[in-house]
């Protein structure tokens, strides 16, 4: 590596002297760690001094050998990671970082961070890998944009898995009350955890939590594959644990697949669609559930989306929706997920239930309609098990327009299948159920997301070679003029 020299302390006299955390104090065995790898070691010795006892070790990220902790409050460490974040927004053209482990980085740093990225480009984003501890701490105006909410993702799948809402319903509780004013990244998978189909015991639950990560608070991040419902289980205690993470698309999608894919698209569209989907607010207010049943309620100026998921696996199984409060009895709702066509009213008694016809005015009458009232014995509106709703007041113009239809998926290869795509509901399917429909293909709902490409040709790949290998030779030709090393 030509940036080898960054872990050379106390070796032999070098420019870059200081640039790593030094555990003075190591009592480790040189046979294990004190040689260039460090042999698995939790610590690693400096380059050429072989298995001899030296006195130090560098301190290394969570035992990775490979990762000496550089120091960041040297300052050629700093202006050497600011070259590097410039280079790519400027030169390279990025759109911002994503960066590690930046809850184990003082918010010091991240502060001159931001200010040099914004100045080599004014609307870049920075969105931080954030685990543990406050994430206030390390996002604000000055600080990074935003970052990772691990916080909720656990919750997601863990009260799916146990059929029991409370653990997520409380996740929301305490991100309101913590986090109300960041906007974070939401997410099911990545490539350090296993994927959201492999992690739940019921299939038909990955469309409840797809459904609730684009109906939530926050930006949703769709990791590439899980659109197409890609397994992908880590092998704890191995070397290869994030293999299965991290494998390439297929070649040949399944038709369980393409079903999750249109599903998948017509989620995505929803939450586009909908300006409370995107940026309303959710209030704890709101937020209600039992064991297997959760519903919040998002608003944004007079627009209120109303959501609910219903996780039983038992047939009979239904719930019945409560209606958002400040709504007033008439307020017709329209449900987004059947494209604008099935449509709700509220009662006087607070209960949502379905909104007649309109009536027509007789010829040549110009009377008008009366306000939309229900019928006489109508039935609340109920949820089916393993089943999700999103009911909007004032519905966007944009659903009311689009056709039912499956999505197009010009970036995926067929399997040979009897047919590709799941058929359009039909009108007298139950109020609760998902149509298949799309408008369009899979595509990051907001400013971040992780997505999967159309698999390159192999011109295209030898192109990428001949650039990767320039731009190797150019960085080479650079580091022997700065001499490094030497």
């Amino acid at each position: 590596s030509h940036f080898a020299e960054w872990y050379h302390v106390g070796a032999r006299t070098t420019d870059f002297s200081g640039w790593c955390t030094v555990d003075w104090d190591s009592d480790l065995d040189p046979e294990q760690h004190f040689n260039k790898v460090g042999r698995g070691g939790s610590r690693a010795g400096p380059e050429g001094i072989g298995e001899r006892e030296v006195g130090f070790a560098f301190d290394c990220w969570e035992g990775h050998s490979s990762l000496p902790r550089l120091n960041h409050s040297h300052r050629p460490v700093r202006e050497h990671i600011f070259d590097v974040a410039r280079y790519w927004l400027t030169e390279m053209g990025i759109d911002g970082w994503r960066l590690d482990v930046a809850h184990e980085i003082e918010p010091e740093f991240w502060a001159e961070f931001r200010h040099v990225c914004q100045q080599a480009k004014p609307d870049c984003i920075l969105i931080g890998e954030l685990i543990h501890g406050n994430y206030n701490t390390w996002t604000d105006n000055h600080l990074l944009h935003s970052g990772t909410n691990y916080q909720l993702q656990k919750p997601i799948w863990s009260s799916l898995n146990d059929r029991n809402y409370h653990e997520l319903r409380h996740a929301l509780l305490r991100e309101c009350a913590l986090y109300s004013r960041l906007t974070l990244l939401t997410f099911l998978g990545n490539h350090d955890v296993t994927r959201i189909t492999s992690q739940l015991h019921e299939r038909r639950h990955v469309m409840l939590a797809n459904a609730f990560l684009l109906f939530a608070r926050g930006i949703p991040c769709l990791y590439y594959g899980d659109e197409i419902a890609m397994e992908g289980k880590a092998i704890e205690g191995s070397p290869e644990r994030d293999f299965p993470l991290r494998r390439p698309m297929p070649e040949v999608v399944p038709q369980e697949g393409l079903e999750a894919l249109d599903m998948t698209s017509h989620l995505v569209h929803v939450r586009r669609s909908v300006p409370a989907l995107n940026s309303g607010e959710l209030n704890a207010s709101e937020v209600s559930c039992t064991q297997e049943t959760l519903q919040f309620t998002r608003r944004l100026d007079k627009q209120v989306a109303v959501c609910a998921f219903n996780c039983s696996t038992e047939q009979g199984h239904h719930v019945t929706l409560s209606a958002p409060h400040d709504c007033e009895p008439g307020t017709i709702f329209v449900d987004v997920l059947d494209n604008g066509r099935k449509k709700y009213v509220l009662t006087a008694d607070r209960v949502l239930v379905p909104a007649p016809e309109p009536p027509k005015p007789a010829a040549g009458s110009t009377a008008t309609q009366p306000k939309n009232m229900p019928l006489p014995n109508s039935h609340p509106v109920c949820l089916d098990p393993c089943q999700v709703m999103c009911i909007v007041s004032e519905c966007p113009p944009e659903l009311a327009k689009v056709p039912v239809q499956t999505v197009k998926k010009q970036s995926y290869k067929k399997s040979p299948a009897p047919s590709v795509g799941v058929a359009p509901p039909k009108a007298a399917a139950p109020a609760a159920a998902l149509p298949a429909a799309a408008p369009e293909a899979v595509a990051a709902p907001e400013a971040v997301a992780e997505a999967a490409a159309p698999a390159p040709t192999t011109e295209t790949i030898e192109d990428l070679k001949a650039q990767l290998m320039a731009e190797n030779e150019r960085l080479r030709q650079k580091a022997a003029m700065l001499d490094l090393g030497n």
